[in-house]
């Protein structure tokens, strides 16, 4: 990004407004954005660093170059600074769609294609653009520049700016080193398993002198680095946000260009179950082998705080509904324990307890708290057995049962079996509260273990990483169901 200095020599990154830009993208480059394609617009005006997660077809690649084609045509004939910007890319071909959007686009708006031994000399009122497709494509950006009426002279050389595309494969990356860009659009980062290196070692230091831009428009592509460490730079959730980082979506297809009709086919035709439409068309982050819960999605399965009159009465007396309890135990790792109201068959799990290094008197002192708040004074609580644990919270007054712990993969498959339609209500069995953000979260990600074949193998078990909230709703879920069959066999014997 074009920047100015002060006298003291602090830089200033030069941004455009978003409504200007919103308005030259619409009247100048005739492009209308639709859906959430406006959230990269609005963010790039206030955030460095910006991740756009998205099925296919969303239009990422589309938005982010006419973000950057409006920032070309406009902002070096108001800071005197021509622009130099990458588009960084797993290779030539994946970054050529960038590159043509952003051609059109200034061809759109106004600047004159010719060849790049043509552009005239003498030749200051109009803006001339080029293009080149060598070994390195690059688009040369001449501008108009104003007279100056007092002094009957162009106020300033004819600057140049420059969009280049750069391959970001092991061979290339080395031609990254010492270059410095205002900005780069780093397209379909997901596929590249250097993308750690590449970012840490070359292309932050790239922008980093003109405090320049990363756009980042991608689709999911397994689980890695850019999940784990991009993503969560973006959430104010993490414990790695960083305030120069936003992250956008996960968006499905649909919320940007995409026909809902042909979502709606590709999902009949491919399964919403399956990894491949959940990555491609829902904008997923999917473990090769697939997710354990895959049938658990946000839009189904979580309701608002709007909405909870609809689910559970906001007002309501909880000691009219069973209510139950999901605890698992930690210290290092997280302790977790989620609430729930019994109505009909359907669990709606209304708040959450999730934090580590938390000991176990104030574990208890939190669950207590919750139980108050919602002025619960009959419950079934279901642990994690911890024999010196469940005596401490005994004492303190939260009284526990030891959960079901083993048939891990039939207890797994029977709460899976709960987040499926039921078929009498049209409901799924399981609802979850907004506020239940690290259930949530681990709904989504918990998986199996990435080179797994069959998920279905009853020898494989899920990866033991982040599933303390999942592992609390299976104990809450699957012991008092696996009692009550219990019960049942024994009564028929």
């Amino acid at each position: 990004m074009a920047f100015l200095r002060d006298k003291d020599g602090t830089q200033h990154r030069m941004v455009l407004d978003y409504e200007k830009k919103v308005n030259f993208l619409k009247q100048s480059l005739h492009f209308e954005p639709r859906g959430e394609q406006f959230r990269l617009l609005e963010s790039s005006s206030t955030q460095r660093f910006v991740t756009l997660i998205a099925g296919t077809r969303f239009g990422k690649s589309m938005i982010a170059s006419a973000d950057v084609a409006a920032e070309i045509c406009l902002l070096p004939q108001r800071t005197k600074k021509a622009l130099i910007w990458w588009i960084v890319a797993p290779d030539y071909d994946l970054g050529a769609l960038e590159f043509d959007y952003i051609y059109d686009f200034i061809v759109e708006a106004g600047f004159i294609p010719c060849d790049k031994n043509q552009v005239p000399a003498n030749d200051y009122k109009n803006g001339y653009v080029t293009r080149t497709e060598n070994k390195k494509p690059t688009i040369n950006v001449y501008y108009p520049l104003a007279f100056d009426v007092k002094k009957d002279e162009y106020s300033f050389q004819r600057g140049i700016s420059q969009i280049q595309i750069r391959s970001a494969d092991t061979q290339n990356a080395r031609t990254f080193q010492g270059r410095e860009v205002d900005g780069l659009i780093f397209s379909e980062c997901s596929q590249l398993n250097n993308l750690k290196y590449l970012l840490e070692h070359r292309l932050y230091r790239a922008v980093g002198s003109r405090v320049g831009r990363v756009i980042m428009p991608t689709t999911p592509d397994g689980l890695g680095y850019l999940k784990d460490v991009i993503c969560a730079r973006g959430d104010k959730d993490s414990n790695i946000y960083h305030k120069d980082w936003i992250t956008l979506g996960p968006y499905a297809s649909t919320e940007g260009n995409f026909s809902k009709d042909e979502y709606e086919y590709m999902k009949d035709l491919i399964g919403e179950d399956s990894p491949g439409f959940q990555e491609q068309y829902m904008g997923l982050f999917v473990p090769r082998s697939g997710r354990v819960y895959k049938n658990f999605f946000e839009k189904t399965h979580v309701f608002t705080k709007a909405q909870e009159d609809k689910y559970l009465l906001a007002h309501a007396n909880y000691n009219n509904y069973q209510i139950y309890l999901g605890i698992d135990f930690g210290f290092q790792n997280p302790c977790a324990c989620v609430f729930a109201a019994k109505i009909g068959e359907q669990y709606v799990v209304f708040d959450e307890i999730h934090q580590a290094e938390m000991p176990i008197h104030d574990f208890g002192n939190e669950i207590k708290g919750k139980l108050e708040h919602y002025g619960i004074q009959y419950y079934q609580a279901f642990a994690d057995i911890d024999h010196q644990q469940t005596i401490i919270l005994r004492k303190m007054g939260v009284y526990t049962q030891p959960a079901r712990k083993h048939d891990q993969q039939s207890s797994i498959e029977y709460v899976r079996n709960q987040f499926h339609i039921n078929a009498a209500s049209k409901k799924p069995n399981i609802m979850v509260s907004e506020r239940c953000k690290k259930l949530i979260k681990e709904l989504m990600e918990y998986h199996y273990k990435e080179e797994t074949t069959d998920v279905h193998n009853p020898s494989e078990l899920p990866v033991k990483k982040d599933d303390h909230a999942c592992d609390a709703l299976r104990y809450m879920i699957w012991t008092p169901s696996y009692m009550y069959s219990k019960q049942k066999k024994e009564k028929v014997a």
